[in-house]
């Protein structure tokens, strides 16, 4: 709804050309089945979607909300920027210490107690009480009319988890693909999940071919 939104108040009387990552990808590609007519082409950044669910999880998720949500989670502080950089470049050892000190600059916000933390809604962290439905998503796909990129990273560990699958991408990711009416593939080297952190210069190659054929 947020994305119908500023697409109405940005583009009103043309379709956009949409690029989404992760989660962000997930709600672009759900958007543009919902709304073909808004989307001129896509980009799916590993907007793959998460792993197929079944009922009987559903106690044990509401649980788990219910518990999370009572818990009033927070982002960690740093004590400065620098800080968050190393941190960064722990968790993700691709990073350069240019892009991570770009990163600490741009994503880190002073909080009230003069420590910096990530802008970004803590809330983010909880778990959906809402089992995921991937044959509901695979319709929407289907109901697509863009042209759609997708771009996997090849040391993403959302690829690794499809390439447990029979020791190669497996059945589920194939299916994803194949629900896509017009879909170009593209596998980003030396790249982790965050590939727009750790190849920004080949990602917006990629980017501005697909988006100015």
């Amino acid at each position: 709804a947020d994305l119908d939104g500023f697409l109405a108040r940005y583009s009103p009387d043309a379709p956009v050309r949409l690029v989404g990552h992760s989660m962000g990808g997930h709600v672009a590609g759900i958007y543009a089945g919902v709304r073909p007519e808004r989307v001129g082409r896509m980009a799916l950044l590993e907007g793959f979607g998460l792993p197929p669910t079944d009922p009987a999880e559903a106690p044990a998720r509401y649980r788990r909300w219910l518990d999370e949500m009572a818990m009033l989670p927070a982002h960690r502080g740093y004590d400065n920027r620098e800080k968050l950089a190393e941190r960064l470049r722990y968790a993700n050892p691709r990073l350069t210490a240019a892009n991570a000190a770009f990163l600490a600059e741009n994503l880190g916000m002073e909080g009230d107690d003069g420590r910096i933390m990530l802008a970004a809604d803590p809330y983010h962290r909880i778990a959906n009480p809402v089992l995921y439905r991937l044959e509901e998503v695979k319709a929407c796909w289907r109901a697509i009319t863009a042209p759609v990129l997708w771009v996997a990273a090849e040391e993403s560990f959302v690829m690794k988890r499809y390439q447990g699958q029979d020791h190669g991408e497996g059945e589920d990711y194939r299916a994803r693909l194949a629900s896509f009416r017009s879909i170009r593939e593209v596998k980003l080297a030396a790249a982790g999940h965050n590939m727009h952190h750790d190849q920004p210069e080949k990602l917006a190659e990629l980017l501005e071919e697909f988006f100015t054929e």
